[in-house]
């Protein structure tokens, strides 16, 4: 592996690619930095092998014959444990964008790929391994996961101390809000409530880099899309405790010396 390539050893990838040649050269441009991989051919193929191997991420075409890449997008929308998706398209209007992250996915790579270095980061970047990664020995585990150093961290030193308190003294109240919107729209059986909530979510906690957050919310539009009440509810139900990882995170970040 060439030293200046993000380094993916250890990690282990599912490509769904129907066309022989694109995943070819997709895996092999994941090999060479260390990955190991598995081929798909259809959304069926890439279902199955999900299953069966259990990858860190998925790199999923839109475009396959008999199960599209968005209808996969839904079925892993159910499952909790599902790895994080990045979608290969050549759609990557603001509008394609958003349906694709509402079902879930961490993300979009336009066809063809071009840059071996950025594709490693964008696969970093997902699975939360990042290459030269912030140090977080300071934080607990769940807040580890509750907090993306490497979005909030240049946020944090452009603004300042005084402006990230108080800018996340409001994203507090309004992710707050959102809270106490999806609790009532998932006791309401609302899904359009749901949605709209959801929406926002992304939008805020995407703001100061609240993955788990984002992740839980991307979930909820999901369920609330395929009208799955139970689901919907089940995720609503553990979004206080999130929060509350989040503030400890971010409290912990702002006071380190």
């Amino acid at each position: 592996m060439r030293p200046e390539l993000p380094d993916l050893s250890g990690l282990k990838v599912l490509v769904a690619e129907d066309n022989a040649t694109s995943l070819e050269v997709v895996c092999t441009m994941l090999a060479t930095m260390g990955a190991r991989t598995i081929g798909a051919r259809d959304g069926l193929d890439a279902l199955e092998k999900v299953r069966a191997n259990r990858p860190d991420l998925i790199l999923l075409d839109l475009e396959m014959p008999e199960m599209s890449g968005l209808d996969v997008l839904q079925v892993l929308a159910g499952d909790a444990d599902a790895p994080p998706v990045l979608c290969l398209t050549g759609h990557t209007a603001p509008e394609y964008v958003e349906r694709v992250t509402n079902l879930g996915a961490a993300g979009l790579l336009g066809k063809p790929i071009r840059k071996l270095d950025a594709l490693g980061e964008r696969v970093l970047h997902a699975v939360g391994q990042r290459a030269k990664v912030a140090d977080v020995a300071h934080l607990p585990n769940p807040q580890r996961e509750a907090l993306d150093l490497e979005v909030f961290r240049p946020l944090a030193e452009m603004m300042g101390p005084e402006m990230i308190r108080k800018v996340l003294a409001q994203m507090e109240t309004d992710i707050g809000r959102t809270i106490g919107d999806l609790e009532t729209a998932s006791r309401e059986g609302d899904f359009g409530k749901a949605r709209s909530a959801a929406h926002v979510m992304v939008s805020v906690s995407g703001s100061v880099g609240a993955r788990q957050l984002m992740h839980r919310a991307r979930q909820i539009s999901a369920a609330a899309q395929k009208m799955d009440l139970d689901r919907l509810q089940a995720l609503a139900s553990g979004l206080r405790k999130l929060l509350d990882d989040l503030i400890c995170a971010i409290s912990a970040e702002v006071d380190r010396p």
